[in-house]
């Protein structure tokens, strides 16, 4: 039985992030629920602390303190208990390496993070209809690779 609301967690550096991706998420159909940590540190604890309730998808900005976006999503794909879990990362500055990067280590989505606010909220839109549709319908999320620009 699948849930009604998606739980999401991000974690960034920037409280300002936490804010803009609250207000982003109010404006959609799709029930959500945000949780937000500062660093790497907090994001690997939620994951020690709360086996039971892991969020359906993780935003991660590149840049967190301590052992980066990339570091958690190596440990956290290197944890099969996780590997339902989808995980997104996210930066402001992009190159084509990171892209890459980023999915070998085990991203499903990289989000190249806009300074304008309503083409991240398409962003988040379609990120999450496209999420709630794996989540809906059951299908397997090891599948799924996007790569979300700032033209959405």
């Amino acid at each position: 039985m699948t849930s009604n609301i998606l739980y999401l967690l991000l974690a960034t550096r920037d409280g300002n992030d936490c804010h803009l991706f609250r207000e982003a998420l109010g404006g959609i159909r799709i029930s959500t629920q945000l949780e937000c940590v500062a660093d790497s540190r907090k994001l690997m604890e939620h994951f020690a602390g709360n086996p039971l309730k892991l969020p359906h998808i993780v935003f991660m900005e590149t840049g967190l303190p301590y052992c980066g976006g990339l570091g958690c999503l190596k440990k956290i794909r290197g944890d099969y208990a996780f590997s339902e879990v989808m995980l997104a990362v996210y930066s402001s500055a992009v190159k084509d390496e990171s892209v890459e990067e980023a999915f070998v280590c085990g991203a499903n989505i990289f989000l190249t993070r806009p300074d304008d606010f309503l083409v991240m909220k398409n962003q988040l839109i379609h990120i999450i209809s496209v999420l709630w549709q794996y989540h809906a319908l059951g299908l397997r999320k090891d599948f799924l690779l996007l790569n979300v620009g700032t033209d959405v």
